[in-house]
């Protein structure tokens, strides 16, 4: 399960997890002015995961980032369902954000 409290991103299952500061995640200082809802399954996965989020502007971009806060992946988003191999990714918990210049949404999965 993850968190995000409108600064920071909790993620963690049961008996432990992870915490990462979303000044790790952010690029600008910019307020985020809108949130949505973005859904990743399977969750925990071993060799893909769907990333599905509503009403996708044309500028936006998908990061995925470890939870040392280094970005692993960095692609436009051109459908509300997109699926992304995992399977070069060592085991541990990643934090997927998709972000245009006016929202930002924030998720977590565990990479099995």
């Amino acid at each position: 399960s993850f968190a995000f409290d409108g600064t920071d991103v909790y993620a963690g299952t049961e008996g432990g997890g992870v915490f990462i500061n979303s000044s790790l995640l952010t690029e600008t200082e910019d307020p985020i002015s809108e949130f949505h809802t973005i859904e990743i399954y399977p969750n925990p996965a071993s060799h893909t995961i769907t990333i599905e989020i509503c009403d996708i502007p044309e500028d936006a971009h998908l990061s995925i980032f470890n939870t040392n806060g280094q970005k692993i992946l960095d692609q436009k988003l051109v459908d509300i369902q997109t699926t992304v191999d995992i399977n070069s990714l060592p085991v541990g918990w990643y934090v997927v954000r998709c972000r245009t210049d006016n929202f930002t949404s924030v998720g977590a999965f565990l990479k099995e």
